[in-house]
């Protein structure tokens, strides 16, 4: 789950919004932190490190690895213009590091960077992104090939179109504009967890009726 704390949000708000999303099942919690200053990003990362260590899941944080030094997150998030993930395994060697990609190139040179996952999208139109082109389904399949690390889908998913997503071959999904601006984010995020919880089992179960009789 993908929470974004921009200039107009207070933070009283967006420790609501982690609450009821981490109530509604949450499997990890990502900030990402636009135009507040050092102060403002510190305060709220920790008081949601609070929350999130709390319920034993994972925090990461969007491309300041300081911030997430600091709080002890679990890891961070690099966008394409961020810290090299070589400088980031320097000074954090211990943390989780994933890197934003948005075509087959990107992807490839964040594998060989040695990532430990790697963000693929906008899938579709996203609100959060505006500025970058939906890059479809099609690209998945092409980075499935070559890349073995987790791919996590991100830009535009939402309930109508998630079934799509997670059958083009993604290990998982981040969701953001869906949940945040829904009118009832637990029961939303709810919603979400338990159709992806379903659609594993039905794969866990196409699985064991595709495998071979060994009797």
């Amino acid at each position: 789950m993908l929470i974004s704390y921009l200039s107009f949000h207070k933070e009283e708000e967006i420790l609501c919004l982690t609450r009821d999303i981490i109530k509604g099942g949450a499997d990890v919690i990502q900030l990402r932190v636009a135009n507040k200053s050092d102060k403002e990003f510190l305060s709220i990362a920790t008081k949601i490190k609070k929350l999130t260590c709390k319920s034993k899941i994972p925090l990461i944080i969007n491309n300041r690895l300081d911030i997430a030094l600091a709080i002890d997150a679990e890891g961070v998030h690099l966008g394409q213009d961020d810290l090299p993930i070589e400088s980031a395994r320097k000074i954090a060697p211990q943390k989780l590091i994933g890197k934003s990609t948005h075509s087959l190139k990107e992807a490839l040179k964040a594998t060989k960077e040695t990532a430990d996952y790697i963000s693929i999208g906008p899938i579709f139109h996203s609100p959060t992104k505006p500025n970058l082109s939906p890059i479809g389904l099609n690209l998945i399949s092409q980075i499935k090939k070559k890349v073995k690390i987790p791919l996590i889908a991100i830009g535009g998913i939402n309930l109508n179109n998630i079934k799509q997503v997670l059958k083009a071959g993604v290990e998982g999904v981040a969701i953001c504009s869906a949940i945040t601006e829904a009118s009832d984010p637990k029961t939303t995020t709810r919603t979400f967890k338990k159709l992806l919880s379903d659609l594993a089992k039905a794969d866990a179960r196409n699985h064991k009726l595709q495998a071979p009789n060994n009797k």
